[in-house]
């Protein structure tokens, strides 16, 4: 046999071994890791009922560890460690704050039985499990892509809604409120398009397991456009605090926001009276019973005034022969001063000590600074640009 040939039948001979323990290779490995197949969060553990020996990784929120036993938030089962070893790893996460993942499998001999015990779960392994919005976001996916979900999406917006409260985090509000019109509209289609009384009991229905009274208001909102006559509904709207305004219902905040008024220091106020109170709580601790605002001569002040200008460090007086009378004034005392506001409506003028501090405008062109930083520039002395009455 030539070198050639025999070289060729080394090649032919290596392929052939290679391609052998490939297979028998992976076959050990996947044997020798034999990973979890099935990622469960606690709400849906007893539904399941696993059976003893069965790998599972449960996902939830993390209460704290006791004598070996980690709880998860709404866990069924009693979560032993099954190395003390792990109990290290846990020094790394924050009580009811973290997510974990608990690898393991219920012992044998612990299957849960109705109105026993709770079984053993024996952890094995410990890792970090995505924050709330995403683990429950991803749940929301998977189960917004199933066929006939209604029920389960119900459930799950059921436990979101409960999470928040427990653990509260509006961010997850928006999870638990699109689960539970999704759950609600998917159990709707069942219902005969004019039966208002069936669709009202169902939205009750859900309003039980949710507890989410503006997911339920809103739901219940959208359902008196097509029920408008329904009385349960309009009574239930009221009792929410809904008022009905020509044919649509709102809510307390869109009423308020109806009526001219904004959300300011946990109140509803006036807008011009929230603009006040950002001047007031702008203008800095100390120092102002020193403060200099007029910085010319009454004589600069005096032809200013003539030539329909405004600067600060006026007098009352001088801006009222600069741009007239106000239509409104607001007063109110600061520190010991008195701050007032001058109302000419898509202007206010303000007033410390008697002396102009800050004009400001609705569209902005006098200040490219936000509210609160112009005041405090203007009340530290800082220059500030002549303003003219617009023709």
């Amino acid at each position: 046999m030539t070198r050639k040939n025999r070289s060729g039948l080394a090649t032919l001979i290596g392929s052939l071994i290679a391609a052998w323990l490939v297979p028998v290779l992976s076959q050990e490995r996947s044997q020798e890791v034999d990973p979890p197949s099935r990622r469960i969060p606690p709400e849906e553990l007893e539904a399941l009922r696993l059976q003893e020996g069965e790998r599972v990784v449960i996902t939830g929120k993390y209460l704290g560890l006791v004598d070996q036993e980690i709880h998860l938030f709404g866990a069924p089962y009693r979560l032993i460690l099954a190395d003390t070893s792990l109990a290290r790893q846990l020094l790394h996460f924050k009580t009811e704050r973290d997510n974990l993942s608990l690898s393991g499998f219920l012992r044998p001999g612990e299957a849960p039985a109705a109105g026993g015990e709770p079984a053993v779960f024996e952890v094995e392994n410990i890792e970090t499990a995505p924050g709330d919005v995403e683990l429950y976001g991803e749940r929301l996916k998977l189960r917004l892509s199933q066929p006939d979900s209604s029920d389960e999406l119900i459930q799950l917006a059921a436990w979101i809604a409960q999470i928040q409260r427990r653990f509260p985090d509006r961010s997850l509000l928006p999870l638990s409120r699109q689960a539970a019109a999704e759950g609600y509209k998917g159990a709707a289609a069942e219902l005969k398009p004019d039966d208002g009384d069936g669709h009202f009991a169902l939205l009750q229905e859900l309003f039980k397991k949710v507890a989410d009274p503006e997911c339920f208001g809103e739901l219940l909102r959208q359902l008196a456009a097509r029920f408008s006559a329904h009385p349960g509904i309009q009574q239930k709207l009221k009792e929410l605090g809904y008022r009905q305004i020509g044919q649509s219902w709102l809510n307390y905040s869109e009423f308020k926001k109806g009526e001219g008024f904004v959300w300011h220091l946990n109140r509803w106020v006036k807008k011009l009276d929230k603009e006040m109170f950002e001047v007031v709580e702008a203008l800095p601790e100390e120092g102002l019973t020193n403060a200099i605002l007029r910085s010319r001569t009454d004589k600069e002040y005096a032809n200013l005034s003539r030539q329909g200008e405004i600067t600060r460090g006026m007098t009352p007086k001088e801006v009222a022969e600069a741009i007239g009378f106000p239509d409104r004034v607001r007063r109110q005392n600061v520190k010991d001063l008195e701050v007032t506001q001058w109302d000419y409506g898509d202007r206010r003028i303000y007033f410390l000590k008697g002396e102009l501090l800050i004009s400001w405008s609705d569209d902005k062109e006098d200040s490219e600074l936000p509210l609160a930083d112009a005041v405090r520039k203007a009340a530290t002395g800082a220059p500030e640009p002549r303003k003219k009455k617009k023709n």
